[in-house]
């Protein structure tokens, strides 16, 4: 079986033909004069424009040889059992060092696209992770930065707290999870919810409170955080791509994403959709909105005159959004019937025996 080919070799081209004999490619001048083999383990063949057929050696691959046959594609196959590729495959097997640099930007432009799209898509990402696994992220985050500053509640304390708790938790706030509630020594007046269903309350937010209905509002607003899973969420487009990777693999090493959990802060569109979510709570539980608003605008004011925040720099307030609160919720409900002013005294002669 012969096969006319042209074979380059120093700069020169000779005509001739290919014959095999024993699973190695001959080729043979026509003067008789050159004569080349190619052995199986060395011969590489690959396709070229025109459907002609490129042979070369991975001993010396200056050595070329061009069939122009298409039928020699079937023979390589059968005498020698070397398939022909494309001529993209043999560039990248002939230029290793290329082909390792293509693969690393190759991985590098895949890496920046996962984790583009993790962070777009980091709403639909978490509907795949687990309330357990969730949980546990936030007992972690929990647990690291908070747990030595929970305030131990005597009995009276932790009685009217529990009322605070059950009047919100009475409402229908269709959160079938159980929901932690945890006052945090810390005079910032602000609060905040972990993954897993963690609210926690600030020593310094029940302090700048002047009514139940203040603190109802603030805890009725972190429980739509819960519900919609913001602090999760945030954390998915704040980390991207590791942390996914992270997650999907075992959610075995997740502990340098919990220690700033408290910090993220939400957006815009998050705070918008806890604050509606607040006010349905609130009219559920018969409990006027004007306290979640008053208290809006006590730290807004504060704010203005220099004040450091916490509440407001992962809470922004603005008039519409308290203009909204006022008009969306209801104020002709019945003040609820608290002891305000003795359980946050009781509160603050907890955080002065701790000093």
């Amino acid at each position: 079986m012969n096969f006319e080919a042209q074979l380059t070799l120093d700069g020169k081209v000779s005509l001739g033909l290919i014959t095999f004999k024993n699973r190695s490619l001959i080729f043979s001048s026509k003067d008789g004069i050159l004569q080349k083999t190619f052995d199986e383990y060395s011969t590489l063949a690959t396709y070229s424009e025109n459907k002609k057929i490129i042979v070369t050696s991975t001993i010396d691959p200056k050595i070329k040889l061009i069939v122009f046959e298409p039928k020699f594609a079937s023979a390589l196959s059968k005498e020698m059992d070397i398939q022909v590729k494309s001529g993209l495959m043999h560039f990248f097997r002939r230029n290793e060092n290329l082909t390792y640099v293509v693969i690393f930007f190759g991985i590098l432009l895949f890496g920046v696209l996962f984790s583009l799209l993790t962070k777009l898509g980091s709403g639909y990402i978490t509907q795949f992770i687990s309330f357990e696994l969730e949980q546990s992220i936030g007992k972690k985050a929990f647990n690291s930065s908070f747990n030595s500053r929970v305030v131990k509640l005597n009995s009276d304390a932790e009685n009217l707290w529990q009322t605070l708790i059950h009047k919100i938790m009475t409402s229908k706030h269709d959160i079938k999870h159980e929901v932690q509630f945890y006052i945090i020594k810390d005079d910032i007046p602000t609060a905040f919810a972990l993954p897993g269903g963690i609210i926690a309350v600030n020593t310094g937010l029940i302090k700048k409170a002047e009514s139940a209905e203040e603190v109802l509002g603030v805890l009725a607003h972190e429980l739509g955080h819960v519900k919609h899973r913001d602090s999760l969420n945030s954390m998915v487009h704040i980390y991207g791509s590791k942390l996914v990777l992270g997650i999907l693999f075992g959610g075995s090493n997740l502990t340098g994403y919990t220690s700033g959990l408290a910090d993220l802060k939400n957006s815009r569109n998050q705070e918008s959709r806890a604050d509606k979510y607040a006010i349905e709570v609130l009219n559920s539980a018969n409990i006027s909105s004007h306290g979640f608003a008053s208290f809006f605008e006590k730290l807004d004011s504060e704010n203005k005159i220099g004040l450091n925040l916490s509440w407001l720099s992962t809470h922004p307030s603005s008039k519409n959004r308290i203009f909204i609160i006022k008009t969306v919720g209801k104020s002709d409900y019945d003040k609820f019937d608290f002891p305000w002013d003795r359980f946050q005294n009781l509160i603050g002669q907890i955080d002065e025996a701790k000093n």
